[in-house]
């Protein structure tokens, strides 16, 4: 960076910070936001502003770990935008976007909106993983509640609030649709939308962020090199992802590193904790497939 654009970005960051500083003086401990503003991070950030400030529509696409879902959610709360969240699937209906009549115990039938019928009707902004992986028709569905000021569910009509917005995540290379995706997108979705590209995260980056998760772990402190032991894990299962398939697999990404720490509060060791956080969240019957990548982990 030229020392134009460094000092432009360490301005960028002190309003990111100073934004981030007073959400969190108004939520209690539980719903604090623990962001590490990276100067990557920070640009990503900065981005999503600009489409959360517009209300523009947004697709991010991007490398798992790139922080696509968790920087879309932090970007939209510091900037006062309520928003829900979820993944989607191949599975997702559309009763789970709009809705469904359920039977009480008093056998009287009820509507429970569904979580886009929600964000529509209070104008919040609907943040949605793994879109490449939803049915035609959930994306048909999104994209009449971005181009409609009213939706008829249930023979009701439901009107759009101001401040609904979308943004929609996919993974796989950051630039290009290609064969990589699992899903290709229609053209005619993706013009409704802008897009970002969140390429991977760098691995001076990823140490970054870790040594600062670090700082709040009082267990690992205690526990020589184990640091540096837990970030040669990271670089060692990441480079035989590469070398194996030409990309980040899921199962090595900084969030499985970062939950290590986590469970640093319940005092786990860190080898217990590497395998729970890498391993343990597989189903059993699943690890097989995963048997050499676990054997690289060594010792």
């Amino acid at each position: 960076l030229s020392i134009e654009e460094t000092s432009k970005l360490q301005e960028i960051k002190e309003k990111i910070k100073k934004k981030l500083s007073d959400y969190n003086q108004k939520v209690n401990d539980s719903k604090e936001i623990a962001c590490i503003l990276t100067d990557t991070t920070v640009k990503k950030i900065s981005q999503l502003e600009f489409g959360i400030d517009a209300n523009i529509p947004m697709i991010i696409q991007g490398f798992t770990s790139a922080g696509k879902s968790f920087l879309s959610n932090v970007a939209s709360k510091i900037n006062n935008r309520d928003c829900l969240s979820t993944a989607l699937s191949e599975h997702t209906t559309t009763e789970d976007f709009l809705g469904r009549d359920i039977i009480k115990d008093d056998s009287s039938i009820t509507f429970i909106p569904g979580i886009l019928l929600l964000a529509y009707t209070e104008g919040k902004t609907l943040i949605l993983a793994e879109c490449d992986l939803a049915k035609p028709e959930i994306l048909s569905c999104i994209l009449g509640s971005i181009s409609k000021n009213e939706l008829i569910v249930n023979n009701k009509v439901f009107r759009k609030m101001d401040g609904y917005n979308v943004i929609l995540t996919m993974n796989g290379e950051a630039k290009g649709f290609n064969e990589m995706q699992r899903n290709i997108l229609p053209s005619h979705i993706v013009t409704k939308f802008y897009l970002l590209h969140f390429d991977e995260i760098e691995e001076k980056e990823s140490e970054n962020i870790f040594n600062k998760q670090l700082i709040s772990c009082q267990y690992y402190k205690k526990l020589e090199n184990v640091q540096q032991i837990l970030v040669d894990l990271h670089k060692k299962m990441s480079k035989m992802s590469k070398e194996k398939q030409g990309r980040i697999d899921p199962i090595v990404t900084l969030r499985n590193l970062i939950n290590c720490t986590y469970l640093d509060k319940s005092r786990i060791h860190p080898s217990i904790a590497a395998e729970i956080s890498y391993i343990a969240r597989f189903p059993e019957e699943e690890r097989n497939k995963f048997e050499d990548t676990i054997k690289g982990f060594g010792d």
